[in-house]
């Protein structure tokens, strides 16, 4: 049985620091391509609905003023009676 000797020790830790430094990088990178395109897949996605509900209102008619309600008056059936309201 061999055992390693103190350098190759040192290019082994060497070596593995530099595989995982490698695969940070990388892992750093794809998350990054990877917001980057959800970002403007959702700007994309905003920008047609927003197109879509234009559409919609634009062929939508003029909303119509809501009827005026007639004004609700006191009436009284007897001198001294504050009376109901009718409307």
């Amino acid at each position: 049985m061999t055992y390693l000797t103190d350098d190759e020790l040192n290019a082994r830790l060497a070596a593995a620091r530099a595989a995982a430094a490698q695969r940070r990088t990388e892992r750093t990178r794809r998350r990054a391509a990877f917001a980057e395109n959800r970002t403007l897949g959702l700007q994309i996605r905003h920008a047609t609905r927003l197109a879509r509900l234009d559409r919609e209102l634009a062929d939508m008619p003029e909303p119509l003023p809501p009827p005026r309600a007639a004004p609700i008056q006191a009436t009284a059936d007897e001198p001294g009676d504050l009376g109901q309201l009718r409307g």
